[in-house]
């Protein structure tokens, strides 16, 4: 039992502190390398993108009038 008593009182006292926040500082870190790839350029304007219509709206009846007029007779 005494044993068991001085494990929890040892145990209560080795609680690591953690601090609330972690900073790293990268300045004396210097960092230089070439970089190896296809040339990159950035790009501001990009033109509309063009979607041909899904649907083929009818604009004229002309081709049709013919056809169905001789139908109707």
């Amino acid at each position: 039992m005494i044993l068991t008593l001085i494990t929890l009182a040892l145990a209560a006292e080795t609680r690591p502190v953690l601090p609330q926040v972690t900073q790293i500082d990268f300045e004396e870190l210097d960092v230089t390398a070439l970089r190896d790839g296809a040339p990159v350029t950035l790009i501001t304007d990009r033109p509309k993108p063009h979607f041909p219509p899904m649907v083929k709206i009818r604009t004229s009846f002309d081709d049709r009038i013919p056809t169905e007029v001789n139908e109707v007779k």
